[in-house]
């Protein structure tokens, strides 16, 4: 109630139509050199963060790299296993496993 109230004074005596004015209309418009050294600005700002992402992506694909590495490993690792297995079936039992 009370922050209600102090909105509506500071609105009857205009302070809220003044910083709206000051804040949002008036320094949103750039003044002519301002414009180039923030189009330059942020071309380099727009390249770092380009550079930042790509460099993210590299490290992503050495990640994925890694972990798909291991996986076939270890499917090689359990293929081996089974194999290992079927054959001691086959030698102990004498017959196939089919």
């Amino acid at each position: 109630a009370n922050i209600s109230a102090a909105l509506n004074k500071i609105q009857k005596e205009g302070i809220l139509g003044h910083l709206h004015r000051k804040w949002w209309i008036e320094s949103s418009q750039c003044k002519d050199g301002f414009i180039q050294e923030t189009s330059l600005g942020s071309l380099h700002s727009f390249s770092g963060v380009l550079c930042v992402l790509f460099a993210g992506f590299l490290v992503l694909l050495i990640i994925f790299g890694i972990q798909f590495s291991r996986k076939i490993q270890d499917k090689e690792s359990r293929m081996h296993q089974v194999r290992k297995y079927h054959l001691f079936f086959v030698i102990n039992h004498g017959k196939k496993a089919y």
